[in-house]
């Protein structure tokens, strides 16, 4: 199988097909133990080689553990917040389903610092929007400054400020 990963890097891969995972709409192809975006594979080539997928094999169970492994993995980064309990309310159905999860693991008490998992500070600032005033940034500066400016500009959209070209 020729197979383009992430960054556009082309690679060669011989694999024994386990399975098919439909996920949100995008088709992914397991296969020895590994996962691959079907939309990624440039090309396959049959060979005379056979194979036996393992009796103890469960795609299902592959699948949720890979991809809770894989969200760690996305979520790796910490934000320092604390929140009102409206705002640890919320998270359920604001965030990612791993991301819930972890704060729901942490249980973080309302106006209790915590480490709020994100993919980076840009995602971040994103995702805290969203909690409005039932949220604080304690750290890094960098997400508390950008929280504050993009607070500032909303402020001037909703005081009739002139808008900025780009945005008429």
């Amino acid at each position: 199988m020729t197979y383009r990963r992430w960054g556009d890097q082309t690679v060669e891969r011989e694999v024994d097909p386990y399975g098919l995972v439909l996920k949100a709409g995008t088709w992914y192809f397991v296969g020895s133990g590994r996962t691959y975006r079907v939309s990624r594979v440039l090309a396959l080539h049959a060979t005379p080689d056979t194979f036996e997928r393992p009796g103890d094999f469960d795609l299902a169970r592959f699948w949720a553990e890979w991809s809770e492994q894989f969200e760690a993995r996305m979520y790796g980064e910490r934000v320092t917040v604390r929140m009102t309990r409206s705002g640890l309310d919320k998270t359920q159905y604001l965030l990612s389903g791993h991301q819930a999860r972890v704060i729901r693991d942490l249980a973080p008490e309302p106006g209790e610092e915590f480490g709020f998992p994100t993919e980076s500070n840009r995602h971040a600032v994103a995702d805290l929007l969203k909690f409005g005033a039932d949220v604080e940034v304690l750290a890094p500066d960098e997400v508390r400054r950008d929280i504050v400016e993009t607070i500032e500009a909303m402020q001037d959209v909703y005081n009739d400020a002139k808008l900025r070209a780009w945005f008429r």
